[in-house]
């Protein structure tokens, strides 16, 4: 017996379910990040894991990042798998993930068990976090190049400067001490003690008014380098 073709009106119907089933399931999608952020903050890791899993799993960057920092710092104890990490940070970064950077820098900066150090890749790395405007990505290059033993020498720390700088003007505290010592001490910069005075000065009123942070944070882990390799973002 032949099959009855399916009518117009049928067919506009089968239509318009499957739009309405896939706006509920990008919906569900949509609904999944703040459930895990809520799984994190009451300590269910298992169920913020797999719901960072299923994301990272479509290209979520937030989602690879916080799997990375599971890999990195875990929460529970288990042993730290710098490899995942840098995998998870590296397919955040390329997903356009911008903190994954600072993360991916400092961890090829010290190298760690099977991650090998490399300061080329390193450097690289921090770069494309400090020209996307990450502040401690900013701190950390110029610390890096700024070093007295840097193998960059007078145009690394001429660079250092150049970042701490960018970071100071965004009223990071810690980055306008950098600048005032940079200008006190010719590192980078010529001497000049009144910039130096003048940058000391409003790194100590920032310091003054920022106060200070006891517990890291998704906010605070934009500004902490202790907390942003231990803290999910969300």
């Amino acid at each position: 017996m032949a099959k009855h073709p399916i009518g117009a009106r049928a067919r506009r119907g089968l239509a318009g379910l499957a739009l309405v089933l896939g706006l509920a399931s990008g919906l569900a999608r949509a609904d999944s990040a703040p459930e895990a952020a809520a799984a994190w903050e009451r300590g269910d890791l298992a169920a913020a894991r797999a719901i960072w899993q299923g994301l990272a799993a479509s290209g979520e960057g937030a989602a690879l990042f916080n799997l990375g920092v599971l890999a990195d710092t875990p929460p529970d104890g288990a042993a730290r798998d710098p490899v995942a990490a840098l995998g998870n940070y590296r397919a955040a970064a390329a997903a356009g993930f911008m903190p994954a950077f600072y993360n991916i820098g400092v961890l090829l900066l010290e190298g760690d068990g099977e991650v090998a150090a490399d300061r080329a890749a390193a450097l690289e790395a921090l770069r494309e976090g400090a020209r996307a405007g990450d502040i401690l990505a900013q701190m950390r290059l110029g610390e890096v190049l700024s070093a007295p033993d840097a193998p960059e020498g007078a145009a690394g720390a001429a660079e250092g400067t150049e970042w701490f700088l960018r970071a100071a003007e965004a009223k990071y505290a810690p980055a306008q001490f950098a600048v005032s010592m940079a200008y006190a001490l010719g590192r980078g910069v010529d001497v000049d003690l009144d910039l130096a005075a003048l940058w000391a000065e409003r790194a100590e009123v920032t310091q003054m008014m920022s106060g200070d942070i006891a517990y890291c944070t998704p906010e605070s882990a934009a500004l902490l380098a202790r907390c942003r390799r231990q803290t999910p973002q969300y």
